[in-house]
C-alpha cells in the first residue's frame, strides 16, 4: 500500500528536481 502512495509522490518530486535543476 505505501509503495502506491510513495510511487507518484516521488515521481512528482524528481518532475520538480528536474524542473528547477534541469541538467
Amino acid at each position: 500500500m505505501a509503495s502506491l502512495v510513495l510511487s507518484p509522490m516521488v515521481e512528482l518530486l524528481y518532475l520538480l528536481k528536474f524542473n528547477l535543476y534541469p541538467s
